[in-house]
């Protein structure tokens, strides 16, 4: 009998095992979350990494602006992780989800039966949460050092507070204790006792010397921008702290006492009071109200993230544009401007960073070689009629989502599709022998040229390019002249080879009157450097112009077409450099000379260069 139960008893173990490790070779196979990993409240296990994305996406949004109860001094009130400003990470969190095909057996069996808590990541501010706390309950008493005010044309000075400071160490580390959680505790705010540290008699002592500092002009500048700050009608905005740097207020800090006579029978004698030398700085509530309320309209420019979903057997998906943001740079800008106001400067250049695009990837493009922005074409085409503007849109969302195979030469062309009214294109007047014709694609050269700009910047070698027979303007707007690629089916095409080892992803949209191509991929290493134009060859555009008879104007009437166009050369050299090797090239572009070109409702003998060259497509 106990033989049979042994054997029963063994015969169970072994099924079990043999089951439990069929589910977790199943797992890996698959490559699914390991079993029992848990997120907060989330049980993550048996997921793949894009299921948990989306999962924790829904999860997060709705945990950022759920309320949270926050108390302080006997006050209650709300707040969302959303107004504190948290930011969750979704790309690292996820990045740190064990999955079964990446661990070894031990560790999968060991995490499978002991389960893994990923904690998310996430950026919580000290600053941020300050400021909250200072909305929530204004009536807490702030301490304030003693100010400076305006009244009646002159300074007076305004009296300092004693008050209570928040412990934020404290409620940082509630606050990330319950976010690692996803937990909505209520958050218990405690204070401390705070004492001015200026007093009204060290500004009464300086005020002379405030006076004369205070300059009346400080030029901030971005570009062609430029913000005025005069703080002698603001003395508000200064605030005044005991100096710890060398630039500060002129002043005397022996304070207390000092001895007198010889060493023995010493005698002490108090010493008079000096005023403390003070530090003056721009206050960093009213800055950063600046900042907020005049520099970051114009300034800064938000990061437009980009999700791309798809596979290289399934259609790409791509929303969002993927450009990067522009910030300034707010705790180095407020030490520069603190300087200025020691020194003397009466203008700075504001410093901005880059904030960059998040980018969240399919893992299948990923697996391809889509993991990161690999070049950028980008050109402008203001002033271009509206029928242009509208193929250059319809033109560019043409290859939105394509993919380039590693060592493909890749056609214009032959991704370009029908130009006509099915594929949703518009004429535009092109001029022709027989008369102005509209033709369907005008504008088309310009989503070409753009591409074209993308393939040159990231290094990829051209199989063909051809330049505009004449200069136009639309190309030159970014970059000047010499780099643009015409395209007319079948005569002229763009094309360029993919060397970089990996799949390339095309993300192309206009925004405005400008366009963009984005190429992804895998950097290789390559580095590329453009120099030019070089502009030689000079021709003046033909005096006479060319008029070509359109009866629709009517007898007498005249419209130009076009504006005559001096004829040039241009050289540019583009260096590539990959694996220690560098291979220098040279770009030439030549542009004939031609006249202005009118449209008359008279009749004209033809004149012999009036379709030289037509390309509709310009």
């Amino acid at each position: 009998m106990r033989a049979l139960l042994r054997f029963i008893l063994f015969a169970t173990l072994v099924t079990g095992l043999t089951f439990g490790a069929s589910v977790l070779q199943a797992y890996r196979e698959s490559g699914r979350i390991v079993p029992r990993t848990t997120l907060g409240p989330l049980n993550l296990g048996g997921l793949t990494r894009e299921e948990a994305r989306s999962l924790l996406k829904q999860e997060v949004e709705a945990y950022r602006t759920e309320p949270v109860t926050i108390a302080a001094r006997g006050e209650v009130s709300t707040f969302t992780l959303e107004e504190l400003g948290v930011v969750f990470d979704l790309d690292e969190t996820v990045a740190q989800l064990p999955v079964a095909s990446e661990l070894n057996n031990g560790l999968l069996v060991v995490q499978s039966i002991g389960g893994s808590r990923i904690v998310p990541v996430f950026s919580l501010s000290e600053v941020g949460l300050l400021k909250l706390i200072n909305e929530k309950f204004p009536t807490v008493p702030k301490t304030k050092n003693a100010s400076l005010a305006l009244e009646k044309g002159g300074l007076v000075i305004v009296p300092e507070e004693n008050g209570v400071r928040p412990v934020v160490e404290e409620a940082l580390a509630q606050l990330r204790g319950n976010i690692s959680f996803l937990e909505k505790s209520a958050l218990l705010i405690s204070f401390n006792e705070e004492f001015a540290t200026v007093i009204e008699s060290d500004l009464q002592a300086h005020l002379s010397e405030i006076e004369e500092h205070l300059p009346e002009k400080l030029t901030l500048e971005h570009g062609e921008e430029s913000w005025t700050v005069n703080f002698k009608q603001h003395p508000d905005w200064l605030s005044f702290k005991p100096a710890t740097s060398p630039f500060a207020l002129p002043g005397n800090s022996s304070q207390g006492v000092e001895v007198t006579g010889e060493a023995d029978g010493a005698e002490e004698v108090e010493a008079e009071a000096k005023p403390l030398p003070l530090t003056m700085e721009w206050n960093p509530l009213f800055f950063g109200t600046f900042v907020q309320d005049e520099l970051s309209p114009t300034v800064e420019v938000p990061a437009e993230d980009v999700v791309m979903r798809g596979s290289e057997t399934e259609p790409v998906v791509i929303e969002g544009k993927g450009k990067d943001g522009r910030a300034v740079e707010r705790d180095k800008l407020l030490t520069q401007v603190n300087v200025a106001l020691a020194q003397g400067i009466t203008s700075l250049e504001i410093p901005v960073s880059t904030v960059a695009a998040r980018l969240d990837i399919d893992s299948r493009l990923q697996a391809l070689g889509i993991k990161e922005l690999y070049a950028l074409g980008y050109t402008r085409y203001d002033g271009s009629p509206a029928n242009r503007q509208h193929n250059i849109a319809v033109g560019v969302a043409r290859y939105d989502g394509l993919l380039i195979k590693p060592g493909e030469t890749f056609s214009f062309n032959d991704n370009l599709g029908p130009v006509d009214a099915s594929t949703g294109y518009r004429r535009e007047l092109v001029i022709k022998p027989e008369g102005t014709i509209p033709e369907f694609g005008g504008g088309l050269c310009q989503v070409s040229t753009t591409l074209y700009r993308a393939a040159i910047y990231g290094g990829l070698p051209m199989a063909e390019r051809s330049p505009h027979s004449y200069a136009v303007s639309y190309y030159s707007q970014v970059g000047g002249h010499g780099l643009d690629a015409t395209i007319y089916p079948p005569l002229k095409d763009l094309k360029f080879v993919n060397d970089t080892g990996n799949y390339l992803l095309i993300h192309s949209y206009v925004d405005g009157t400008s366009a963009s191509f984005q190429l992804y991929g895998t950097k290789d290493g390559r580095e590329v450097a453009l120099e030019g134009p070089m502009i030689f060859n000079r021709q003046s555009a033909p005096a006479e112009p060319v008029l070509v008879y359109d009866p629709s104007l009517g007898s007498g009437k005249k419209k130009q077409v076009e504006k005559a166009h001096n004829g040039f050369s241009t050289l540019w050299y583009r260096t590539v450099v990959k694996d220690g090797e560098v291979r220098k090239e040279e770009i030439r572009s030549t542009y004939r000379a031609v006249p202005n070109k009118y449209l008359v409702g008279d009749e004209v003998a033809p004149a012999k260069n009036a379709a030289d060259e037509v390309n509709p497509f310009e």
